[in-house]
């Protein structure tokens, strides 16, 4: 391992474990670490801080320097993309209609659709520039947690979640009954199901 700091760990479909740490991107094949850094590859950053398989096996890496995407584990071709709405990407999610979304610490957040760049930031409607974590619910509504709000992008706009405990928004996961979970930093985690918020402690 390049670093025993590890930030965020996947398995992509094919068996590989890849884990990002603050000196690069490491695949395990089961018996042996290979590391992809700003030496060996394109990646403009070592410090990994999120990755996302899509759904066409395709491998995301949001760094400290932009966003990577490798084709596949065999072939290891890597593209930069460049114009999103800041270099310190934090989190991914990719939606059901297949687009990207990309959350920056600063700029706000971008999506990727059809080969076009869409930013949107507080501008926008966003509570926050640095968006720490990016969910879908069943109806297919995004949500994204940030440094001053949780926010819904609904009908191609964003609307802010009122009645929080704290406003710093680091992690979301939906469930399958519509309801939301959602975690903060310093107010613990909430619950938020129906219009009703539970706070948990």
């Amino acid at each position: 391992m390049p670093h025993s700091t590890v930030t965020v760990i996947t398995q992509t479909r094919d068996g590989y474990l890849w884990v990002g740490t603050e000196e690069g991107l490491v695949r395990f094949d089961g018996v042996a670490f290979t590391t992809f850094n700003t030496d060996n590859t394109p990646l403009k950053s070592n410090l990994v801080r999120t990755v996302l398989e899509d759904r066409q096996g395709s491998l995301w890496v949001g760094t400290n320097g932009g966003l990577t995407r490798i084709r596949s584990a065999q072939d290891k071709t890597f593209t930069t993309h460049d114009g999103l709405a800041g270099d310190v990407v934090t989190s991914l999610r990719e939606d059901r209609q297949g687009n990207l979304w990309v959350g920056t610490d600063g700029g706000g957040v971008s999506c990727l659709s059809h080969g076009e760049i869409h930013n949107y930031g507080t501008a926008q409607g966003l509570p926050a520039g640095a968006v720490f974590a990016i969910a879908e619910d069943r109806l297919g509504d995004l949500w994204f947690g940030t440094g001053a709000g949780l926010a819904r992008w609904t009908n191609g706009k964003f609307e802010t979640l009122p009645g929080l405990p704290k406003q710093d928004v680091r992690a979301l996961l939906p469930e399958p009954d519509g309801s939301l979970w959602i975690g903060t930093n310093g107010g613990g985690v909430v619950h938020l199901n129906r219009g009703a918020i539970t706070t948990y402690t």
